[in-house]
């Protein structure tokens, strides 16, 4: 799981780490960041992958929907909030949204079938 340049980096590492993972998260990545481009690397990801972005985080919003469309993986859902919360922001307790507080945990139960 990564938030903003994290989301970058979670999407890379991913299409390194093929199958040997159960699945990625990625809050409001950019498509690049300093070098990683999650844009390509996300056509080597097959793993199911959980993308969440704030629809009023204009620097951001359309590089999360690019990297979910360039995803390999048919298990990809995606949750756009009207905030323009970025990243870790969006999971925050006193203020971020509960719809991604509670979509993570349950992303993971499920693809780690815990």
């Amino acid at each position: 799981m990564g938030a903003s340049m994290g989301g970058t980096a979670v999407m890379v590492a991913a299409a390194h780490l093929a199958h040997s993972i159960a699945g990625v998260i990625d809050l409001s990545g950019p498509a690049d960041f300093a070098g990683m481009n999650a844009l390509g690397a996300a056509r080597r990801v097959h793993v199911p992958a959980l993308f969440a972005y704030g629809t009023l985080d204009l620097g951001f919003a359309a590089d999360v929907r690019h990297v979910r469309a360039a995803t390999e993986s048919r298990d990809k859902p995606i949750l756009a909030v009207k905030t323009a919360d970025h990243g870790v922001d969006l999971v925050m307790a006193e203020y971020g949204s509960a719809q991604v507080r509670e979509a993570v945990p349950r992303f993971i139960r499920q693809v780690t079938h815990g």
